[in-house]
């Protein structure tokens, strides 16, 4: 898939999930993220920020796809939530200068 996550873009722990899943799980995040905020550069940074809550848990969860998709979701509904105020806040600023 195009502009989804390889495998050297996105940590690993290699005790927890083959190259091959790992693979599947950063393309799996890329692509909730992706359809959310319909930006590259914002949805590889939720992939990351994925994977790395994915590495980070003690033990791996039971159904490792509907974790990382869940947590994609939610950090790209949070960051499109970021990114709106933002815009608002320039809107505001903006309309005070002019």
């Amino acid at each position: 898939m195009k502009g989804a996550p390889e495998l050297g873009d996105l940590p690993r722990k290699s005790e927890q999930v083959s190259e091959g899943e790992h693979n599947a799980l950063a393309a799996i995040a890329y692509r909730m993220a992706n359809q959310i905020l319909k930006d590259h550069s914002e949805a590889m940074d939720v992939a990351s920020e994925t994977m790395i809550t994915l590495i980070a848990r003690f033990e791996p969860p039971s159904n490792s796809e509907s974790y990382v998709t869940t947590v994609a979701r939610n950090l790209a509904k949070n960051k499109q939530r970021g990114l709106n105020r933002q815009r608002r806040r320039m809107l505001r600023w903006a309309e005070g200068e002019a």
